[in-house]
């Protein structure tokens, strides 16, 4: 995998910037954004497209992707970039 891969070179900021572009590019896939948007503004309520049918389309594509597992209570908060990211932060095993 991507990360083992990462860590077998060294450097945290390494794997993190690599979940943090695989993430960006799973929101655009499933949300449908452009290379320029700023993810830093990304929250569910700023999106017309983002119901609760691109909520679990991107859960599934997340967890597939990403090798990670969510559950309701990560699914109920994940509303916005950040908290995305910090939720499959928590989610990745960097041992």
């Amino acid at each position: 995998m991507l990360l083992t891969n990462l860590i077998s070179i060294g450097g945290i900021d390494l794997i993190m910037n690599a979940v943090e572009e695989k993430i960006q590019v799973i929101l655009r896939e499933v949300l449908g954004l452009g290379q320029e948007y700023k993810f830093s503004d990304l929250q569910i309520r700023g999106l017309r497209n983002w119901d609760s049918l691109k909520q679990m389309e991107l859960i599934f594509s997340l967890e597939e992707k990403l090798g990670v597992e969510f559950d309701f209570k990560d699914i109920e908060a994940m509303s916005d970039y950040k908290s995305i990211l910090s939720i499959v932060i928590d989610k990745i095993d960097l041992e």
